[in-house]
């Protein structure tokens, strides 16, 4: 059932990612931090609560803020000495990219205890998420999660385009299980229309070229998790693979050429500053996340482990914040 839920859980966050009290009874141990926080859309227009904030990557990297969570973890949370955090390599060189290649990078608040929970039972069911968020002059959002569950493990981060540029989503889930077996998905995610068609030539062709160099990675999503084409291109890497040195040999290679590819081709693309632009580009990541928040079943894995309160305010305060919220929210 694990397993099962934490499929669901990483395809949900790729299709796409403070209330703790009710969570208690599952053993949750959670940690606040008083980070930069942006909110809202068009980030230029004073009537978007947008906070300018003074906390920067530089000050998290150089502080306490990753290192409080034990990051990066060398260990897994299981007792089961075989259980591996494999994708860390995949963490610690997305830190380091987005240190060296974006903008005036920094740390974005999330709501609090949103950050990190922690469910530390006795029935073998041990788990944690951390869930950071950052943003640059290139991107209004970039979300970096990694969920250890002992032989579950899931690494995610999710890339948005700063208003000012129309881009499309880069959408990315890492999934293993036991060791034997592996998920990866990675995609140019289009906010126009249906499909391909839709996503502006430049990530197009870069996506088709990342591809056509990634032979192990040409599978077909599955319907049973996916409605259509809105918001997935037709040339998705999408893999699964039952041997971990792929992991290293497929995986890791694609996941550094689409980010970097993507970092590269926000910096290229020439920006629509004007309030207009900025926010017909914010609403479409809203509806996006609109989208995502309400079809994740997400908020079931997460639930299980943390609480059903906690799952919902993580899902539609911090995974897709900029949706609208179900009337049970």
């Amino acid at each position: 059932m694990a397993h099962q839920h934490a499929i669901l859980l990483a395809k949900a966050v790729f299709i796409t990612a403070s209330v703790i009290g009710s969570a208690s009874a599952f053993g949750i141990a959670t940690r606040l931090f008083p980070l930069h926080i942006h909110t809202g859309l068009c980030s230029q227009n004073p009537d978007c609560g947008v906070d300018a904030g003074t906390a920067t990557a530089e000050h998290f990297f150089a502080g306490n803020h990753e290192t409080a969570h034990g990051m990066p973890w060398s260990t897994s949370i299981s007792e089961n000495s075989s259980d591996r955090v494999e994708f860390m390599p995949f963490w610690n060189w997305q830190m380091a990219h987005m240190q060296d290649h974006l903008t005036d990078l920094e740390m974005i608040r999330v709501p609090a205890n949103l950050t990190y929970a922690e469910n530390n039972s006795r029935n073998n069911n041990k788990a944690r998420v951390i869930n950071l968020t950052f943003r640059s002059a290139e991107c209004r959002k970039i979300r970096v999660l990694y969920y250890d569950a002992g032989s579950t493990q899931v690494y995610n981060t999710m890339w948005y385009s700063d208003e000012s540029i129309d881009a499309p989503v880069l959408g990315i889930s890492i999934m293993g299980f036991g060791g034997k077996r592996y998920l990866a998905m990675a995609d140019f995610q289009p906010l126009h229309g249906d499909g391909n068609a839709e996503l502006p030539r430049a990530f197009r062709d870069a996506l088709i070229d990342i591809r056509g160099r990634s032979p192990t990675l040409h599978g077909k999503l599955s319907g049973r998790y996916y409605e259509g084409t809105r918001y997935f291109s037709e040339h998705i890497l999408h893999g699964r693979f039952a041997d971990a040195s792929a992991v290293e040999d497929s995986i890791l290679p694609a996941f550094q050429t689409c980010v970097s590819e993507y970092a590269a081709l926000l910096r290229r693309t020439t920006p629509d500053d004007s309030q207009e632009g900025r926010c017909h580009v914010g609403n479409l990541q809203a509806a996006y996340d609109t989208y995502c928040g309400g079809r994740d079943p997400a908020t079931q894995m997460f639930g299980a482990a943390f609480g059903k309160e906690w799952a919902m305010r993580f899902v539609y305060d911090s995974l897709f914040n900029l949706g609208e919220k179900p009337p049970e929210y």
